[in-house]
């Protein structure tokens, strides 16, 4: 991925913000996910520095286009996604938290969660 992550920093040079993302995939057009429960998505402290340089978690041929789309999200979508992530991973066993809903910006009793993000995609042609 090409883009630069610009990050704010006071005088001591420490970053101001906490910035999360979620990232979607793509082998030719068509979003791919290493496996059907998978969700791409990080904060700034664990990515750090190599956003420039993710790791994409699938695999290329010769000749396909690779596609990543970063979106910028919320604190609060972030929690929603890692609950998510959590939820779908659970394995059920002794040691496992009961399942729950995930915490959401919905109401009513509505499940899910509503975002508007920035995005920036960028693609290659894998040689």
């Amino acid at each position: 991925m090409a883009s630069r992550c610009v990050k704010k920093t006071n005088s001591k040079g420490t970053q101001e913000t906490r910035d999360y993302y979620l990232f979607n995939f793509y082998r030719n057009d068509s979003l791919t996910l290493n496996a059907p429960e998978d969700i791409y998505f990080t904060d700034d402290i664990a990515l750090a520095e190599a956003i420039n340089g993710i790791t994409m978690p699938i695999f290329f041929s010769k000749g396909d286009k690779a596609t990543v789309e970063a979106f910028s999200i919320s604190r609060e979508a972030f929690v929603f996604f890692n609950d998510l992530f959590n939820l779908i991973n659970n394995d059920g066993g002794m040691y496992s938290p009961p399942p729950a809903n995930c915490r959401n910006n919905l109401t009513n009793g509505a499940l899910g969660f509503f975002r508007a993000s920035a995005v920036t995609s960028m693609d290659i042609v894998v040689e």
